[in-house]
């Protein structure tokens, strides 16, 4: 018999990337879909609506301002609510301002579900550590790989912050 298949922390490894990382993968490719989508979208809806480039530039930006001012609050709802209930949160809220994106008529609708699609996004990309709390995981092996993935994320967004400090500012 295999020592590995019996030691309890490969089976809570396994557990926990097939019932954490998994669906927050497929999720997050799917959510990369969708930010690029405008874009090959804007090459028949320009010409459909009758936007001109700054509408469609203003609309397409207009979501990281809606992601941008409801990050804080959201991380502090988030923090009071289970996982399931805050991903379901943003799944219903992402399709439903997504769906609403086919009966758009006018620049000031494409704004608005634009800003609403990126307040829909907020708090999606969490770190570990907050996901292990929401989960209550309460076993050792796991635990300590979700604190190990979270000094990993720790340690590469300081090493990008050092190094967006040093880099030269563009003329």
């Amino acid at each position: 018999m295999n020592s590995n298949a019996s030691d309890p922390s490969v089976s809570a490894r396994r557990k926990a990337y097939l019932n954490v990382v998994l669906p927050l993968f497929l999720i997050s490719v799917v959510a990369y879909i969708d930010r690029v989508n405008i874009g090959y979208v804007a090459l028949t809806m320009n010409k459909d609506l009758g936007f001109d480039s700054r509408v469609f530039g203003l609309g397409a930006g207009i979501f990281f301002a809606g992601y941008f001012l409801f990050e804080i609050p959201g991380a502090l709802i988030a923090e009071r609510y289970s996982p399931r209930l805050w991903l379901a949160r943003i799944m219903i809220s992402w399709g439903v301002v997504s769906a609403l994106m086919a009966f758009m008529q006018t620049a000031w609708q494409f704004y608005l579900l634009r800003f609403l699609l990126g307040a829909a996004y907020t708090r999606y990309y969490i770190r570990p550590s907050y996901l292990a709390n929401f989960l209550k995981i309460q076993n050792p092996p796991v635990r300590d790989w979700v604190n190990r993935m979270d000094q990993r994320v720790n340690d590469r967004h300081t090493r990008e912050e050092i190094a967006d400090i040093s880099r030269p500012v563009a003329c």
